[in-house]
């Protein structure tokens, strides 16, 4: 197993039982992270590279497995498309260069190499930290190659293909995206600058592909189409161009410590004329919305999950433990009175919650209550589906080379290249550490800091730092510092690790201080440890094909925090007053 940028013992607990206990087994784990995370410190290699250089390892390990011989020959020759152009890519990233790159040693580099490829079956992993970090699509268009040459898709132990519980009613039968006119579709916001990110023809295009080996299409709604772009939506907000958005349903969600640029999403959330936040929690975007529907709790409704993928051949199902409390609504029922207010009666025939799963289980001949008595219901995995259908894309192949990208005018094969904001750049000059981040175990996200119990469990937030480097910049552990980048500055309490890089700072995200005034412009405390507070979104440097902000391996600078500035930082001190009208908590919800 290969885990790249991922902890699960923070952020995938039972992932992280079932790794510990494979590795007893005799599993070989390989942990590639810029800190010494717990599943670093149990693997058989670790390799410490520099933030965002990920890709560049990838293309390294390429190299060694390629030239030494490593790859699965038999199913290279019969299942891969371009090898012999990948083959040429890789020669420019021997391992000495590619240990320039990262930090990571090169006799490292080709161990790991050699032990991926040498124990099959294996898995290589990565999360949404490898989407976030800059040039992204390079790094997952990389990732997914390894397995492609060492034979190791869809075998068991190996990067199974996933697909479809073969009775399970799908979203996709009732999401109705068919209604939606093509002259709208073209208006997506962000599809012509990033069209991988969810342009609906090109998705269209993928679905082709794809349903030449399935013959059940996938939910659209998790494929992303028809997803607009979320820096360039913020700026279409507040220029009205290429239209005016007026209105906003914010569902679950809490943009304001969600995505970067806090200040920007502060100064759209404003202009909208209409704002209406359906949430469990009064979180600081829900404290600025017009309107605030009190969403029920997972405890509180029904559920089947995976329930919007229709990939997985798997489902687990649950009965509602109480009924909603309070004001709290099932928001399926909130979607449906809204559809019903809009005339769609013919589209929402089924009363509850529970009706319209009970829709989906018709083909399994199972009433909602029978399935929920089943808890996990599975279907049989089937392996090797290739030697049958072959691969979903255009060759039947997977695609080394990649033809979808050759179409769109894009380089088909994966490459390293240094990121306007590297801590290579002009930029760095002013700013020489490197920031990224990290979850908390004890939060989801940004919730749960409005609990009682939880705080004093985990009272501040924290970011770590080498105890070298702390000594150098006068920081002791416990002490409070800032962080800045040229968006502004965030403080953080700090804690000494010596299992991180010197010249990088891990911070968390997702802070926001539920007993601080709720008022504007405080917000419970929106501007004082907000990591995206200083992140940029700016569209220049997302990634040219999917349209991934980088959130990660940004440059920053660390240094004390003076005992005059602990716990006073608000939006004024960031930048202009914000506008007024709205900030006010509303009456009873406070």
């Amino acid at each position: 197993m290969m885990l790249f940028g991922t902890n699960p013992s923070t952020c995938w607990r039972f992932q992280w039982y079932a790794t510990r206990d494979l590795k007893k087994t005799g599993m070989k784990l390989i942990v590639i992270d810029p800190m010494v995370s717990e599943a670093a410190a149990i693997a058989d290699i670790h390799l410490q590279i520099q933030p965002g250089t990920d890709t560049a390892l990838v293309l390294g390990m390429l190299n060694v497995i390629i030239k030494e011989g490593l790859y699965d020959k038999e199913f290279v020759d019969k299942w891969c498309y371009g090898f012999e152009q990948l083959s040429k890519r890789v020669e420019d990233y021997p391992p000495e260069k590619v240990s320039q790159i990262t930090g990571a040693p090169a006799e490292k580099i080709k161990e790991a190499s050699r032990m991926y490829a040498g124990n099959k079956p294996g898995i290589v992993q990565s999360t949404p930290s490898t989407e976030q970090i800059p040039n992204s699509s390079q790094f997952i268009l990389a990732r997914f190659l390894l397995p492609a040459i060492t034979g190791n898709y869809d075998v068991p132990g190996g990067q199974y293909l996933m697909e479809s519980h073969p009775t399970m009613g799908l979203v996709a039968d009732v999401e109705c995206s068919e209604y939606l006119a093509p002259e709208q579709k073209a208006k997506l916001i962000g599809t012509k600058e990033f069209p991988l990110f969810s342009s609906w023809a090109n998705y269209l295009k993928i679905e082709k592909n794809l349903m030449k080996v399935r013959n059940r299409p996938m939910a659209k709604s998790w494929w992303n189409a028809g997803m607009a772009h979320a820096p360039m939506l913020w700026r279409a907000v507040l220029t009205g161009k290429p239209y005016p958005i007026k209105a906003m349903i914010t569902e679950s969600s809490n943009p304001l410590t969600a995505f970067p640029n806090t200040r920007l999403v502060y100064e759209a959330l404003m202009k909208l004329d209409l704002h209406v936040v359906v949430d469990i929690w009064m979180t600081p975007s829900a404290l600025m919305a017009d309107y605030v529907l009190p969403a029920n709790s997972y405890l509180e409704g029904p559920f089947i999950t995976p329930g919007a993928g229709d990939y997985m051949n798997f489902f687990i199902v649950g009965e509602a433990a109480i009924s909603p409390m309070y004001e709290r609504r099932d928001e399926y029922n909130i979607y449906r009175d809204l559809g019903l207010r809009l005339g769609q009666e013919g589209f929402w025939p089924w009363e509850t919650h529970e009706q319209a799963y009970e829709h989906r289980l018709l083909q399994m001949g199972l009433t909602f209550k029978q399935a929920v008595e089943q808890v996990f219901i599975f279907a049989p995995r089937n392996y090797r589906k290739h030697e049958k259908a072959g691969f979903g894309t255009p060759t039947g192949k997977i695609e080394l080379y990649n033809t979808t990208l050759e179409k769109l005018g894009f380089d088909p094969l994966p490459s390293w290249k240094e990121w306007p904001n590297s801590p290579n750049s002009d930029l760095a000059r002013e700013f020489p550490m490197t920031l990224t981040s990290r979850r908390v175990r004890e939060y989801s996200h940004s919730l749960n800091r409005q609990l009682k119990t939880v705080r004093e469990r985990y009272p501040d937030p924290i970011a770590r730092l080498n105890p070298l480097k702390a000594a150098e910049l006068g920081i002791d552990d416990g002490d409070w510092l800032w962080i800045e980048t040229r968006l502004g500055r965030v403080q953080f309490k700090c804690k000494h690790f010596d299992g991180l890089l010197p010249n990088v700072v891990s911070a968390e995200f997702g802070w926001w201080f539920p007993e601080d005034p709720a008022e504007s412009p405080s917000l419970s405390g929106l501007w004082k440890s907000n990591l995206n507070v200083i992140l940029d979104d700016d569209p220049d440097l997302s990634d040219p094909l999917t349209g991934a902000w980088p959130m990660r391996a940004v440059p920053c600078k660390v240094y004390k925090v003076t005992d005059q500035e602990v716990e006073k930082l608000t939006y004024d001190g960031l930048a202009r007053s914000p506008s007024t009208g709205r900030g006010r908590v509303s009456p009873g919800l406070g």
